[in-house]
């Protein structure tokens, strides 16, 4: 089932885990546990890695995303203002844009 695999990549890039999941006829409800102290632990690569697997710059024809290279990787993670941003964004699933 597409909702399940797709589940299980978001929750392996945030800082989180599915304890449970019902799929109804036009919505889910997902129970899931977030984990900010692994997020504070993350290095910025991992940061870095976790954030461009949700949201990639670059995509294929067909709209598949494209991973980033580790040289990609390694641009963004000595970026000091996104990749604290990005860390607390992966540890809390109501982030907003407001300055915390």
């Amino acid at each position: 089932m597409w909702i399940e695999e797709r589940l299980r990549f978001v929750a392996s890039c945030f800082a989180s885990s599915v304890a449970g999941f019902a799929v109804m006829s036009n919505h889910v409800h997902v129970i899931v546990k977030m984990d900010r102290a692994a997020a504070m632990e993350w290095g910025a690569m991992e940061v870095a890695r976790r954030w461009l697997s949700l949201y990639s710059r670059k995509y294929v024809s067909d709209g598949t995303p494209m991973l980033s290279s580790g040289d990609e990787l390694k641009q963004v993670a000595i970026n000091k203002t996104h990749v604290p941003r990005w860390r607390l964004r992966l540890s809390d699933l109501g982030w907003h844009d407001e300055a915390r």
